[in-house]
């Protein structure tokens, strides 16, 4: 009884501080193995996360030792701590994504406050909407509604003005 607990808590542990230590670079902006980077869309994150999860119990899987029972319960408490770590990273995705935005827009804005003369020297319309489109594409939903619906408000004000 005392071995199983043994092993599953050291285990348990082993597992956290590499999840941990795999989820703070996330969470820095690092790019983390298979070159996962911060922001991230809402599904390209799940894979990271989901990726991570299926890694740490195919290990669990693999070293954990005892009834099953006791596995479990282990296994449990881990998945809950891991819960609370991704959902720290999933806040700083959408901190970052809204970052992003915000830079993105600062040039969509810029080019629409152009006067005419500006606005013709300046690189060519397609170019700015497509820059803004690709960063808008990698972003999670939230930060993509918040920045397309500035993007928008923006040139609705220019075509009112």
């Amino acid at each position: 009884e005392t071995v199983q607990h043994t092993t599953c808590g050291a285990l348990s542990d082993e597992l956290r501080e590499c999840a941990a230590a795999f989820l703070r670079d996330l969470a820095s902006g690092r790019s983390v193995l298979g070159g996962a980077r911060l922001p991230l869309t809402d599904d390209e994150l799940n894979t990271v996360l989901r990726d991570q999860r299926r890694t740490l119990k195919s290990r669990w899987e693999d070293q954990a030792v005892g009834d099953d029972h006791v596995r479990a319960e282990y296994w449990h408490e881990l998945k809950q701590t891991l819960a609370r770590e991704e959902g720290l990273v999933r806040t700083q995705n959408a901190r970052l994504a809204d970052k992003s935005g915000v830079e993105a827009l600062r040039e969509w804005q810029e080019w629409l406050d152009a006067d005419a003369g500006e606005a013709q020297s300046s690189e060519q319309p397609e170019v700015i909407c497509r820059r803004l489109a690709t960063t808008l594409e990698k972003l999670p939903a939230r930060p993509l509604a918040r920045s397309g619906r500035a993007a928008l408000q923006a040139a609705a004000r220019h075509v009112i003005a």
